[in-house]
């Protein structure tokens, strides 16, 4: 059994001291990474620096999961700068098309851009989040992960990221 640490309580006291703050001042996403500072000082009052130390990665994971503010200020102006590129391409083609904000006319058809970019942006952190896990897949050595292995002999799996 893991032995707590000390230590952790001012690990615990800062966080705490900055989540109050944030919240009070309804900074709520820089509250949610005080919460996770939270975590990590109780982890570490219970369980000790070593149980912190194989959390680690978790614990880094679950940063990614606080939604950031800027997302939905950004999809507006993103979403009239893909129409402003995607009508200059077309009109480079030689088609006929006008644009009006964030739609676009052709001759054939009318596209508004917005709600599917929008779903995009939102889901950039979660894709993002999907992309990390091969990096904790495969065979369970003593090796860091994101460490190349020299053969495929060292891994019964064949896998060469821990």
């Amino acid at each position: 059994m893991a032995k707590g640490d000390s230590r952790g309580l001012l690990l615990l006291a800062i966080n705490l001291g900055l989540y109050l703050y944030f919240v009070n001042n309804k900074a709520y996403y820089l509250a949610a990474f005080a919460m996770i500072g939270l975590l990590v000082g109780l982890i570490w009052v219970f369980g000790g620096l070593p149980v912190v130390r194989k959390l680690v990665f978790p614990l880094g994971y679950l940063v990614l999961m606080v939604p950031l503010p800027f997302v939905e200020r950004a999809t507006r102006p993103l979403a009239l700068f893909t129409g402003v590129c995607s009508g200059a391409l077309v009109k480079f083609l030689g088609l006929d098309i006008t644009i009006v904000g964030n739609a676009i006319t052709l001759p054939n058809a009318n596209l508004v851009i917005g709600a599917q970019l929008v779903a995009l942006i939102q889901s950039l952190p979660l894709l993002h989040r999907q992309s990390l896990q091969p990096a904790r897949i495969g065979c369970r050595t003593n090796q860091p992960a994101l460490h190349y292995r020299h053969s495929r002999d060292s891994c019964p799996s064949g896998a060469y990221l821990d």
